[in-house]
């Protein structure tokens, strides 16, 4: 699994970065929003006994806990800040299992890469850098956690060819509300959203 994972993810950044020299407007507007407001998000606190408030974490966390997921694949993330408590519970599961898990935040703006790399290891103080060519993950025990820069468009054309599911990995993703940034016409739109359920329902144990 590992293997597979590690060259996927590595075709995904190189066509990422092939897609940003298309695409610099897009690459600037989201630039500008981490550094103006969402880089400035911070930890949610007391999740537990506000949960209307955090709804979204509280789904999350029941995702983790139904599906019991060997891969998860975060594809909106901005700040690993806010989602903190669901990777919480993750690496919680992480450490029950024989498996090794994997975590994958995917975002299309570079700074993220490093930036969260620096947050998850200052919160998981058991966490270590491992390098696979420009590749980066944070690992600790039972669990390993990539932050790469990837779009959504090529994150499910890739993965359809690449990292197609086996039936000993239990995969599931998050944040698919991040579809709503991909850099595709309108009038496509419909059509690509429709061929990417019929993967997502073949592919994914759960989705949310």
């Amino acid at each position: 699994v590992e293997q597979a994972l590690i060259g996927f993810l590595q075709k995904l950044e190189k066509a990422t970065n092939e897609r940003a020299l298309k695409h610099q407007e897009l690459q600037k507007f989201w630039r500008e929003s981490f550094q103006s407001y969402m880089g400035r998000m911070k930890f949610p606190k007391k999740i537990d006994e506000y949960p209307r408030r955090f709804f979204h974490l509280h789904a999350m966390r029941y995702v983790l806990q139904k599906t019991d997921p060997q891969i998860v694949w975060n594809l909106c993330v901005g700040n690993s800040k806010p989602t903190m408590p669901v990777l919480e519970k993750f690496v919680e599961i992480s450490q029950i299992t024989t498996k090794t898990s994997f975590w994958i935040n995917i975002d299309i703006v570079p700074e993220l890469q490093q930036y969260n790399e620096k947050i998850i290891k200052k919160q998981f103080q058991l966490i270590k850098n491992t390098n696979f060519g420009d590749l980066s993950l944070v690992e600790g025990k039972n669990i390993k956690i990539f932050n790469i820069t990837g779009s959504l468009e090529d994150f499910f054309e890739l993965y359809e060819h690449h990292f197609q599911k086996s039936q000993e990995v239990s995969q599931v993703l998050f944040c698919l509300d991040g579809i709503s940034n991909v850099s595709i016409e309108p009038s496509d739109l419909l059509k690509w959203w429709k061929s990417i359920m019929v993967m997502i329902v073949a592919n994914f144990k759960a989705w949310y």
